[in-house]
C-alpha cells in the first residue's frame, strides 16, 4: 500500500474521503441535495485503517509486483516498477502439393496446407496470472484441396474439384490456466451457464489522477478471463467445363459450398466479471470529481467499493449456410481482331 504520498506527484497531498459520510452542505437530506452541494468527511488523519481494507481487495494485491526500482516506494502515480514483457510471435505454415497423371487425358493434384501461430503480448506490463492483453492467443488453419482434370474430346474438357478449409482461433485476455478462483480471493461470483470455468473477474482500478494499478501501461487492468474462441469451416465442391466449337469457346459449371461458423458473439464478454474501480466512493464529492485531484482509485479499491461491474451471458452459436451457383460464358472471337465475351452467373445464398 503507498503509506505516504511523494509530494513531487502530489504538491498538495491527496485527501481521502469516507464513503458513506456524505452530507449536504444546504441541509437537509442528500438524496435532495444539489449534486454540486454534497461533501464527505476525510479518514481522520488521512489514515484507511487496516480493519478497513477489503479482503478481497488485499487477496488480489497478493498478485501485483512490489515496486523494484530504488526510491519509488511511495510512488503512487509515477514509474516504480520495471518488467521484461516482450511481444513474442511465433508461425509456421507447412504445405505440400503433389502432382500425378493416371493418363494422357486425367490429371490430379493434391494440396494441403496447416498453419499455426502463437502471440504474446501483455498490454499491463505483467506477467503470469496477473497478465491482461493478447495473451496466449492461437490461430490455426487447415486446407485440403483434391482436383481433377479430364479431357472427354479435344473439344471438352473438364475440372472437378472438393475443398475444405477450417479456421480456428482464440485470444484470451488472459491467462487462464493460471488464474486464481473467485473463493481464493475471498469473492462468491455467480457462474451462467455459458461457461465451465470459475476463474477471477478482471479488475481495473483507474481515475483522473493517475492513482490506478499500472499507469504507464496501456492497460489498468489485472487479471483476463475473455476466452474469445471461434471456428470457421467453408466446404466447397466445383465442376467447370469447357467446350469449344468452331469461332466459340464455351464455359459452364458450378459449384456448391457450405459456411459454417461456431463461436461466441462479443468473444464471449465477461462470463465470470468484471469490476471497475474510480474515485468517485473516496472524493469530497462523491457526485462531482470536480478539477483538483482529490479521492483515489486506488482507495476505493482498496475499501471494495467498485464504480461498476458485470457478468455476461452470452451464449454460443453455431450458424451455417449453404451457396449454389451456376455459371454460363460464351467467349465468341466474331473476327480476328474482335472478340465477345457474353456471360451470365446466378448464385442462391
Amino acid at each position: 500500500l503507498v503509506k505516504t504520498m511523494d509530494p513531487v506527484e502530489f504538491p498538495n497531498g491527496l485527501t481521502i474521503y469516507q464513503p458513506g459520510t456524505a452530507i449536504c452542505l444546504d441541509g437537509g437530506p442528500v438524496t435532495a441535495c444539489n449534486s454540486n452541494h454534497i461533501a464527505q468527511t476525510p479518514f481522520p488523519n488521512d489514515v484507511i485503517p487496516g480493519s478497513a481494507i477489503n479482503p478481497a481487495a488485499a487477496a488480489v494485491l497478493s498478485y501485483m509486483p512490489l515496486p523494484n526500482l530504488p526510491g519509488s516506494t511511495n510512488l503512487a502515480r509515477g514509474s516504480n516498477y520495471i518488467a521484461h514483457t516482450p511481444g513474442l510471435y511465433s508461425y509456421n505454415q507447412p504445405q505440400i502439393r503433389v502432382d500425378y497423371n493416371l493418363s494422357d487425358k486425367t490429371k490430379l493434384y493434391s494440396y494441403f496446407l496447416y498453419w499455426k501461430g502463437n502471440e504474446y503480448r501483455s498490454n499491463n506490463g505483467l506477467n503470469g496470472p496477473a497478465a491482461n492483453g493478447n495473451v496466449n492467443t492461437l490461430h490455426q488453419n487447415w486446407v485440403a484441396t483434391q482436383d481433377i482434370t479430364h479431357v472427354f474430346s479435344p473439344t471438352l474438357t473438364a475440372d472437378f474439384k472438393v475443398a475444405f478449409d477450417r479456421f480456428y482461433e482464440s485470444f484470451p485476455d488472459g491467462a487462464i490456466s493460471q488464474l486464481p478462483t473467485p473463493g481464493s480471493l475471498a469473492l462468491t461470483m455467480p457462474l451462467p451457464a455459458t461457461t465451465a470455468l470459475s476463474v477471477a473477474p478482471e479488475i481495473t482500478v483507474s481515475d483522473g489522477w493517475g492513482t490506478g494499478f499500472l499507469n504507464g501501461a496501456s492497460s489498468n487492468t489485472i487479471f483476463g478471463n475473455n476466452v474469445n474462441a471461434d471456428v470457421t469451416n467453408n466446404y466447397t465442391l466445383n465442376a467447370d467445363m469447357t467446350k469449344s466449337h468452331g469461332a466459340h469457346t464455351l464455359e459452364f459449371g458450378g459449384e456448391i459450398d457450405e459456411f459454417q461458423f461456431g463461436g461466441l458473439p462479443n468473444g464471449g464478454g465477461h462470463p465470470n466479471g468484471s469490476f471497475s474501480f474510480n474515485s468517485g466512493w473516496t472524493q469530497l464529492n462523491p457526485q462531482n470529481a470536480g478539477s483538483t485531484p482529490n479521492g483515489s482509485a486506488l482507495a476505493s479499491f482498496y475499501l471494495g467499493y467498485p464504480s461498476g461491474g458485470n457478468v455476461d451471458w452470452i451464449g454460443a452459436i453455431l450458424d451455417g449456410y449453404p451457396v449454389y451457383a451456376v455459371y454460363f460464358q460464351d467467349n465468341w472471337r466474331a473476327t480476328p481482331k474482335l472478340t465477345f465475351n457474353m456471360g451470365i452467373r446466378y448464385d442462391i445464398q
